[in-house]
């Protein structure tokens, strides 16, 4: 399998952008945003319920609880 590594960087470069963790400069370069810590929390929070998302619609596909998922994640976390 091929792989365009400068597309999955570009579209990894972008996502940080979108997450509002980097920030470009034309001319300059990509430099980490200065968050604070509770904004940082609120990006973390955003990131973990977006897969979380993705993660339930999987969980629904097989048919399980919430008990059954409870289940399972206390035998992996």
């Amino acid at each position: 399998m091929l792989v365009d590594y400068a597309v999955v960087e570009k579209k990894a470069w972008e996502e940080l952008e979108r997450l509002g963790l980097i920030y470009t400069v034309t001319g300059k370069g990509c430099f980490i945003a200065e968050l604070s810590a509770d904004e940082m929390l609120q990006k973390r929070n955003e990131m973990i319920l977006k897969q979380m998302v993705i993660d339930t619609s999987y969980y629904k596909s097989f048919g399980l609880t919430i008990e059954e998922v409870f289940e399972l994640l206390k035998e992996v976390y």
